[in-house]
């Protein structure tokens, strides 16, 4: 459930 994938990419958790 990433529904902030961005948030997620600036935080260095996804390489999305």
């Amino acid at each position: 459930e990433w529904k902030n994938r961005s948030s997620l990419v600036a935080s260095g958790k996804i390489d999305a």
